[in-house]
Formats: structure tokens, C-alpha cells, sequence
């Protein structure tokens, strides 16, 4: 008893000794964390959830952070992103590509701005930087032979056709559901690159629509047995059905999306397994209040969920953090994590503390302040 007290209470000790060096440090550093949230608008549209905002420091071509229109517990329409930047920075706010504001960032107690958004679509012709921007539904924003979805590709325009451009897409990102973000509401898939292999051995196939679809990598490793010419895996969004989702998505348990992988000139029998990475957004983390070490990949096989095991592996740039999972085949997958205990302990607390020096935390220095001050006025 005397030694849990004792414990207990060093915890507290060492919870009072970092606040106060994290307190000290912010004081000292020129860096901060600043977001913006309001209401979003394109054209005379106002339901615009599932639109993806982004937050451009100075004049990168790069989005600092990417968040969509209605994710997580945000209201319809309604958005908040967060920029890391240095005080003073001009910070660019667009909307699928297009400029809606700009603003500065700031230290100090102020670390929040209202910015409702609003933005005009763009005619043919126009530049653009996904196919969502360009004014006519029917339209692609093009470089070249290719469509555009990347949110930084300069020199793209919308055009009525660019070669072997699909109908224009958008991702939700919060657990299945799909919005009207102007331009599209159909949700994504991005197929791999063919592949021929022989035997055993293992290959990966690498995937560039992240944001949207999640997975970035799937590592093929095939039994001796294998003959795979143009083989190819199609990751796909997709929504479920209530009573399948519901399998999943109980209690506290939150899920992040909904994933249709299928293989192509594949047989089941060619695979020993499966490796998938993906990632899951530091926004979706944070407004769902998620553990971000409970993430699970979990598959739907034989009417039933299956957790596959799941294991975290770091960050992912400023977007989130990586995760990597096996499977022995292909079906519908869930992304799901669970939500954080409304209260704290202070061992929880330390972690997130710890995690925040080690730079692999999903909060950001006010929000780790804004934890600490709330597990004092608790306790």
C-alpha cells in the first residue's frame, strides 16, 4: 500500500516537473501549432463535407496538414485543421486546391481563428490540383495523360478527358460515410502497378492515394508454388451495411474506414500472406479522442470480424501515424481504434507527455497544456 502511494505520487511529481519544462520550452521556441475552423462553402453549396482543406505554409506547393469537410465528430460542413509552423508564417488555406483565405501564424494564448471558407470551382481550362475543383462535374483535372488528385501538382488544368482518367472521386475518412464536396461524392480506389512472380519470394506493391485510401504498401509474399503474370491489387473505400458495420463499430470502439482490397490474376492459393501499411490521420486521432496505440486493421471473413494483428509503426510525415498488419488473403477491411477514457490517469498522462518529446504524439503542445490543466482541475 505505502509503495503504491509512494509510486503514485512520484507520478505526480514527474507530471508537475514536465509541465513545467513543457510550459518553459513553448515560452522559448519560435514554433507553434495553429489551427483554423469554420464553416466551408463552394459555390452556393454549403454541404461540402467530405471536401479536402489544406494548409500551405508560405509558398510550398506541399499542404502542411490535410483535413476534410465533416470528418470525425465535426458538424456537417464544418471543419478545423492545424498547421505546424513558426510564428509569423503566412499560412494559405485552400479548398481542393482552389485559395479560400490566408492567414498568420501566431504565438501566444491565442491559438485558434475562425475562418469560415468559401470558394468558386474552376472553369474549363483553369488550373487545378484535383478533379473535385473543376466546375464541370464531368471534368479532369490533367497533367498531361494523367489525372490529378494530389492536392500539389502544378501546371494541371480542367479538361473534359486526359487519358485514362476515371470518373472524379473523394474520400470521406470518417468511418465509411461519403460526402458532397463539390465536383464528385464517389469514393476512392487506386490499383497497383502488374506484377509477374514465380515462386516463392515476396514483392511490394506501392500505392500513392494514401490520404484517400489508407493503405500505402501491400507486401505480396507467394508460396513456391506461385505463377502470377499482371498480377494487381485494387484498394478500394467502401461503405457497409449497417449490420455488417455494427460487427465493429460498438462501444468505444470508432472506425476510421472501410476498405474493399481485391487481387487480380491472383489465386488464393498463390499467397502465403499479406502485409499491409497504412496510415491513419493525426485529425481523425484527434477529434475522435483515439488511442492511437488500440488502431486495429481488422477483416471481414465468413460473416465476422476478425482482428488481424496490428502493430504501430511511427509517423507519417505530418499526416499520422503508420501501422502494419497481416492477413492470409484478401475481403472487406476495418479501420478501427478506441476512444481515449473521458478522465486520465496520470500514467496515461505521462505517456502522452513523453510521446509528445519524442515527437511521436498526435497532440500538439497546447493541446498536451490543455491535458495537463484538465487532469489537475479532475483530480
Amino acid at each position: 500500500m505505502v509503495s503504491a502511494i509512494i509510486t503514485n505520487n512520484r507520478k505526480v511529481l514527474a507530471i508537475s516537473i514536465l509541465s513545467l519544462v513543457l510550459t518553459l520550452s513553448l515560452a522559448l521556441s519560435t514554433t507553434a501549432a495553429f489551427s483554423w475552423y469554420g464553416n466551408v462553402t463552394i459555390g452556393t453549396n454549403s454541404t461540402t463535407d467530405g471536401a479536402k482543406i489544406g494548409a500551405y505554409i508560405g509558398s510550398s506547393a506541399t499542404a502542411n496538414a490535410v483535413q476534410e469537410v465533416g470528418a470525425g465528430s465535426f458538424a456537417d460542413g464544418q471543419y478545423v485543421i492545424t498547421a505546424g509552423c513558426s510564428a509569423g508564417d503566412a499560412v494559405f488555406l485552400k479548398v481542393w486546391g482552389i485559395n479560400a483565405t490566408a492567414g498568420i501564424c501566431e504565438l501566444g494564448p491565442a491559438t485558434g481563428n475562425n475562418s469560415n471558407l468559401s470558394v468558386s470551382l474552376v472553369a474549363s481550362g483553369g488550373s487545378c490540383t484535383y478533379s473535385q475543383a473543376c466546375s464541370d462535374t464531368n471534368y479532369f483535372c490533367c497533367s498531361g495523360s494523367t489525372e490529378v488528385n494530389d492536392g500539389s501538382t502544378t501546371g494541371a488544368t480542367c479538361k473534359s478527358t486526359c487519358a485514362a482518367a476515371t470518373t472524379p472521386t473523394s474520400g470521406s475518412g470518417s468511418g465509411g460515410s461519403s460526402g458532397g464536396g463539390g465536383g464528385g461524392s464517389a469514393l476512392k480506389s487506386e490499383s497497383s502497378t502488374p506484377v509477374t512472380i514465380s515462386g516463392s519470394g515476396s514483392k511490394d506493391l506501392s500505392f500513392t492515394k494514401t490520404v484517400d485510401i489508407a493503405v500505402s504498401n501491400v507486401e505480396l509474399t507467394t508460396t513456391a508454388a506461385a505463377a502470377i503474370t499482371n498480377g494487381k491489387v485494387t484498394v478500394k473505400e467502401t461503405k457497409v451495411s449497417s449490420g455488417i458495420s455494427s460487427g465493429v463499430a460498438k462501444g468505444n470502439t470508432k472506425v476510421y474506414k472501410y476498405l474493399s482490397i481485391t487481387k487480380q490474376n491472383i489465386k488464393s492459393e498463390d499467397l502465403e500472406k499479406a502485409k499491409i501499411t497504412f496510415e491513419v490521420s493525426f485529425g481523425w486521432i484527434n477529434s475522435n479522442n483515439i488511442d492511437p496505440d488500440s488502431v486495429k486493421l481488422n477483416r471481414y471473413v465468413k460473416s465476422e470480424w476478425v482482428t488481424l494483428n496490428t502493430k504501430r509503426l511511427g509517423k507519417a510525415n505530418s499526416r499520422g501515424y503508420v501501422y502494419e498488419a497481416e492477413t492470409p488473403d484478401f475481403s472487406i477491411f476495418a479501420v478501427s481504434g478506441e476512444k481515449r477514457p473521458d478522465k486520465l490517469t496520470a500514467f496515461q498522462l505521462i505517456d502522452i507527455i513523453e510521446a509528445f518529446y519524442a515527437d511521436t504524439s498526435p497532440y500538439n503542445a497546447f493541446q498536451v497544456i490543455d491535458l495537463i490543466e484538465k487532469f489537475y482541475a479532475d483530480a
